[in-house]
């Protein structure tokens, strides 16, 4: 098969929710983020893609920004629509008191199944669930918990030949369980700490957000940027869930797609 070929078949390169799952119950990690809210329900596994949603179809949807379509695990999902209520899954930051603009960033980090081009990144914010609308939120809007701006950074960081780059749990200088004083998880300086001393390969300015609706942020990455570390800032916290609830931002979905590299 020639380069011309290779190059003409990105695929998705983040792992599956399933496996992100099973690699965090074995003390490794798939991905991380800077901060979560409550950390057994809204961890930042949850916006994988299911092992078996994924088409090539879905990024037909992301790129056309349906803001409807999610990956959607059997079961799993909610379609007000069709009257049907069953939970959703969703990473949700810990609350700021104070609404900010661009002062606030939350960094959620991603490893790639492989070293891979990586070509194209989206996002999808949280629009409130269906069933939140019931009780106190029954008659106004469906929050969508967007956030102001945003940057992409992307990293190669050193990996074993035959096995992905998989962030185990550090004997000393980091720790995987790292609380804040009011005990929500706080990984910020775990992700610092595994950063420490890498340059990236690729490193958007901070855009403002392409769309505040619900529906999929979608970036183009420049030619030639190799990689195994997708990193999203999200500059910024401007919705409540309700009064004096405190700022956050929420993700449904990311997904990331290139072109893997052969390990020589």
């Amino acid at each position: 098969m020639g380069e011309r070929d290779v190059y003409s078949w990105p695929r998705s390169v983040l792992p599956s929710m399933e496996d992100a799952m099973e690699s965090k119950s074995r003390g490794f990690r798939a991905c991380l983020s800077s901060t979560t809210d409550r950390d057994q329900e809204e961890m930042i596994e949850n916006v994988l893609v299911p092992s078996d949603e994924f088409s090539e179809d879905s990024w037909g949807q992301i790129t056309s920004g349906n803001p409807r379509y999610v990956f959607h695990q059997s079961g799993d999902a909610s379609n007000a629509s069709d009257g049907i209520w069953i939970q959703q899954r969703w990473w949700s930051s810990a609350p700021s008191e104070q609404r900010s603009s661009d002062d606030t960033s939350e960094m959620l980090l991603f490893t790639t199944t492989a070293k891979a081009i990586i070509t194209e990144v989206a996002i999808k914010p949280l629009t409130e669930p269906a069933d939140y609308n019931f009780g106190m939120f029954w008659g106004r809007d469906r929050t969508v918990y967007s956030w102001p701006k945003i940057s992409i950074t992307i990293y190669s960081l050193p990996q074993r030949d035959d096995a992905p780059l998989l962030l185990q749990k550090p004997n000393s200088c980091v720790d995987f369980d790292v609380r804040s004083r009011d005990r929500r998880l706080d990984q910020r300086s775990v992700i610092d700490a595994i950063l420490k001393d890498h340059s990236p390969t690729y490193e958007s300015p901070v855009m403002t957000a392409k769309t505040t609706d619900g529906s999929w942020q979608y970036y183009k990455i420049p030619d030639a940027v190799v990689g195994n570390i997708v990193m999203f800032t999200l500059w910024g916290k401007t919705y409540e869930q309700y009064p004096n609830s405190g700022y956050y931002v929420c993700v449904e979905r990311v997904a990331a797609r290139g072109v893997p590299l052969l390990m020589m």
